[in-house]
């Protein structure tokens, strides 16, 4: 057991989060089965998502295909070989996973707990903190922000989408 954890010495818990929608009235932001009062936030930023690691198994299977190619019998060879497809394939898999992560956007709250969402589209977090930022100086805001379309409604009907081949906005 990790006693930092147990205890929280650091601080510094994180969630992450996989919801399709943000729905903001007055001072409380909701998603999931969550509320977060808006003035308990102290910072949102967003970066890139890390990349995973490859495992270090890949490395191993490649390696042990490669000798068997070297210095076996012709079934060994295609052994080798097998290994070395399995390998090189396990770590293209890593690679398209890391290729596709995306950025997060970091919601951090007073108290140190952090909320993490991932979202291939960049501009589309901007947006976002675009309309938290409005919703930091007007207590009285009502936006919805649909992550799955990249949609934003501000006020009860004005829809804000993004169109990912343009960088035009449409008002509906």
């Amino acid at each position: 057991m990790n006693i930092e954890r147990f205890f929280n010495f650091n601080n510094k818990e994180e969630k992450e989060i996989d919801t399709p929608v943000f729905k903001i009235k007055d001072n409380i932001l909701t998603f999931e089965n969550n509320l977060i009062q808006i003035s308990n936030i102290s910072q949102v930023s967003i970066y890139p998502a890390a990349k995973r690691p490859v495992p270090t198994y890949i490395p191993i299977i490649i390696l042990i295909g490669l000798i068997f190619i070297s210095f076996g019998s012709n079934n060994m060879k295609f052994i080798g070989f097998l290994f070395s497809g399995i390998g090189i394939y396990l770590g293209y898999k890593v690679y398209e996973r890391n290729a596709n992560r995306g950025d997060i956007l970091r919601i951090q709250l007073n108290s140190g707990f952090n909320f993490s969402i991932i979202c291939k589209d960049k501009d589309f977090l901007y947006n976002i903190i675009d309309v938290l930022k409005d919703c930091f100086n007007n207590n009285k805001s009502i936006a919805t922000i649909d992550f799955q379309n990249s949609v934003v409604t501000i006020g009860e009907q004005n829809k804000v989408i993004i169109d990912k081949n343009s960088s035009e906005e449409i008002i509906a």
